[in-house]
């Protein structure tokens, strides 16, 4: 079958509100209601009416409510044209809603590709990856490469608005959720537990893959190395729940200007700890060595004792926020905050200010020296996306046994997708 017809499936509502109009109307009691009648007392896509062409019963006479007694014909769906949808995937989902018809879309649609992986009519993948969701930018490795946007969600419950915005929609959520839209402000809450994070997770899968260059099945099924913050590791059970909780998900979302639409299914979570998991990219652990990885709201510091942590320290409200607040307060323009200021830089609307990085770095030094003294260890390893700032501004502070880690924006995550045997 052409994947174009399954796809129709997996992307519209409708599909099955559709269906769920036949069935219900065959068993609904009360056959005067009319059709709108129908559809909002059972909250139906309005949009069947438009989408679907009607087909007259044969049994139908004059003297019967017209309206009630038209069948929507689920086989034909029109989009920007007409498609063809086959005959027995109506079947199949008419079946599924005729034993429950007050069940949800998504349930359905997830019975329905059961049903068609066992008739191996189903693409699936297996793929490992490795996601970071920082405060300020997430991070994915997949196959070894790594990619990364910046880490802004939005919701909203109208299409029209959406503009160019790449965006995720989920199962029966009829809102959009948009992906670093520049006019969106950072979620405040410190936990990443609290945050709403499931849909940048599903996300994040599909813009890594396609990043990658790697085709987007019917279906995709992950095993996955989690980043989490060394300061809320006693809150990583709840985080890796919650991911538990929602694991199987139906989603539409654009990425680079194209559509996609998958089912994609979390099998398993390997929580590893943020800063810590850069080890992994080092060959050579003898000795004493420390990692200072410097994000946006803290920086995380290990001791390695050879080959072993001998200490996981987090220094927190010290990560590049900090030097991007103090730049926000030092340009004093009530339009240019926390929030936006990274993008004012970019569209050069906005200049970095070298004295404020400086004494930033100075700080930075300082703080991480006073947990792990640099001068007794062999290696001093800095990594994180604010070392890629210092050096983008010319700030180089590397000398003797302090060391910068290349790809420093992503070794948490490729070391985190080599530790789980993702890496190629």
């Amino acid at each position: 079958m052409a994947q174009g017809q399954r796809k129709e499936i997996y992307k519209y509502k409708c599909f099955i509100d559709a269906i769920k109009f036949n069935t219900i109307k065959d068993l609904e009691a009360d056959k005067t209601l009319s059709r709108n009648s129908i559809i909002k007392k059972y909250s139906l896509a309005g949009e069947i009416t438009s989408r679907f062409k009607w087909s007259r019963k044969e049994n139908d006479t004059p003297d019967r409510p017209l309206l009630t007694h038209f069948n929507l014909n689920a086989t034909a769906y029109k989009k920007d044209e007409w498609v063809e949808i086959p005959q027995y995937y109506v079947d199949i989902t008419k079946k599924i809603i005729e034993n429950n018809y007050e069940i949800s879309s998504s349930e359905v649609i997830n019975k329905i590709i059961r049903v068609l992986e066992e008739k191996g009519e189903v693409n699936s993948m297996n793929i490992k990856m490795a996601v970071d969701l920082g405060n300020n930018n997430v991070k994915v490795a997949v196959n070894g490469q790594a990619f990364s946007f910046v880490n802004k969600i939005e919701r909203l419950d109208n299409a029209e608005a959406l503009a160019d915005n790449e965006y995720i929609k989920m199962n029966d959520d009829f809102n959009y959720y948009i992906i670093s839209n520049i006019d969106t402000k950072f979620e405040k809450s410190s936990s990443k537990k609290d945050k709403n994070f499931i849909p940048t997770l599903n996300y994040s899968i599909i813009k890594a893959l396609v990043e990658a260059g790697v085709s987007i099945e019917d279906k995709i099924e992950v095993d996955l190395a989690l980043l989490t913050a060394i300061n809320q590791s006693v809150e990583k059970d709840e985080y890796v729940e919650k991911i538990k909780r929602n694991s199987d998900n139906i989603v539409e979302c654009k990425v680079n200007g194209k559509e996609y639409m998958t089912n994609i299914k979390i099998n398993n979570v390997v929580p590893m700890l943020e800063g810590c998991s850069s080890a992994f990219l080092l060959e050579d652990l003898s000795g004493i060595n420390t990692i200072v990885d410097i994000g946006s709201k803290t920086i995380n510091i290990g001791k390695i004792v050879g080959g072993r942590f001998s200490l996981i320290e987090c220094l927190e409200d010290i990560g590049s926020f900090n030097y991007y607040q103090a730049l926000v307060s030092k340009i004093n323009n009530r339009d240019i905050t926390i929030d936006n200021v990274q993008d004012m830089i970019q569209f050069g609307l906005a200049n970095h200010d070298k004295d404020l990085l400086k004494s930033y770095l100075k700080k930075v030094l300082e703080e991480s020296n006073k947990v792990s003294k640099f001068n007794i260890s062999n290696n001093v390893y800095f990594t994180g996306g604010t070392v890629e700032l210092f050096k983008s501004q010319g700030l180089n502070f590397e000398k003797g046994n302090i060391k910068i880690m290349e790809n420093s924006c992503f070794t948490n995550v490729l070391g985190a997708l080599k530790a789980v045997g993702g890496a190629k």
